[in-house]
């Protein structure tokens, strides 16, 4: 079944995990169990990635999936410039950086 705050029969909730294609490889965090109107989860994960310059990707996108068994489906996206990241080396190294994950995929 497909979740209800998708627009589907089911229990509204979303297995959520992060999916991070990077260089060939792919990244993927564990799945967590969120349920509409139940207490707050905390997502805490890293990835870490290869860097090397020149950079040869413009942009990190990373997704948020909800798994559903056979077909997982892409909930939204999360983009983060290379080149931001690079020109702001000191300020990312230091602390979070928030950033908003769009409903629908890029492109």
């Amino acid at each position: 079944m497909m979740d209800m705050s998708m627009g589907f029969l089911g229990k509204a909730k979303i297995d959520a995990y992060m999916k991070l294609d990077f260089k060939g490889k792919k990244y993927r965090t564990s799945t967590i169990i969120q349920e509409e109107n139940g207490p707050p989860v905390e997502w805490n994960k890293e990835f870490w990635l290869p860097a090397q310059l020149p950079v040869a990707s413009p942009s990190i996108d990373l997704r948020l999936m909800d798994k559903d068994g056979v077909n997982d489906e892409m909930v939204g996206t999360l983009n983060f410039s290379t080149k931001e990241i690079l020109e702001n080396d000191a300020e990312w190294a230091e602390g979070y950086h928030w950033k908003t994950i769009y409903g629908s995929p890029l492109n």
